[in-house]
């Protein structure tokens, strides 16, 4: 029961983190205030662009971190495996979405540096702080329920 509960909790803080996710990247690339294009393509459509990336940024992230979450969750690991767990995951998931960018070495322009620094930020180093948070309520929640218990 407490294991169903633990990984309940790292579900919905992965959620959570998604949504997080979702609005600080809406906050970045504002869609609402790109200039629509005046192709007939939506996918050259700047706007559609913007929305589709602020979507796809909160679903990969929340999928993540929901995977990350019921894993902690369910095998109550602590703080420290628990961030390299949502560490790994993230350089794994950073790595997969840059495949097809080839060996184009370093960035060049502003925008591809804040970009980096910002994929950096939300799925390394955010999964592995997830991971942590989800370790410390999981370990709070297991208290409680021992405590009902006796």
């Amino acid at each position: 029961m407490i294991m169903i509960i633990r990984g309940l909790a790292g579900v919905l803080i992965g959620i959570a983190y998604g949504v997080l996710v979702s609005g600080v990247v809406f906050l970045l690339l504002r869609p609402d205030l790109v200039k629509p294009a005046s192709g007939l393509l939506i996918m050259i459509d700047p706007v559609a662009m913007a929305w589709i990336g602020v979507a796809a940024s909160g679903i990969i992230t929340g999928l993540c971190a929901v995977v990350i979450g019921l894993i902690v969750g369910m095998a109550g690991l602590g703080k420290a495996k628990a961030a390299i767990l949502g560490f790994l995951i993230g350089l794994l998931v950073f790595g997969l979405l840059n495949i097809n960018a080839g060996p184009r070495g370093l960035p060049q322009t502003l925008l591809e540096w804040i970009t980096l620094l910002v994929i950096t930020a939300i799925l390394p180093v955010g999964l592995a702080l997830t991971g942590m948070v989800v370790s410390i309520v999981g370990d709070k929640v297991t208290d409680v329920l021992n405590e009902r218990q006796v």
